[in-house]
């Protein structure tokens, strides 16, 4: 799986350890990389609700944590919000 990193970052660990010059020279060519087009991970987990409203029929569906909206899958993303539901690694 790639790895991205802040640009910020690594420019100012470049700036404090390095020579100006050579700072300079790393900087501008670390700045000419194209940006990754990524978001960040928003996790959830799959939680048991009970649905109320209908005299004497109760069903128990999953509900996101992240959108508290009703899914009838356990899939490893939530169709409605996108929330990851695998366990963090």
């Amino acid at each position: 799986m790639a790895e991205y990193i802040e640009r910020e970052a690594v420019n100012a660990l470049i700036e404090a350890e390095c020579s100006p010059k050579v700072a300079a020279f790393l900087n501008h060519a670390i700045d000419n990389i194209p940006a990754a087009d990524v978001r960040p991970v928003v996790r959830g987990r799959w939680e048991w609700d009970v649905l109320d409203g209908t005299p004497g029929y109760r069903p128990v569906v999953l509900c996101c944590s992240n959108c508290h909206r009703v899914s009838f899958s356990g899939w490893d993303y939530c169709p409605n919000c996108g929330a990851d539901m695998r366990e963090e690694s």
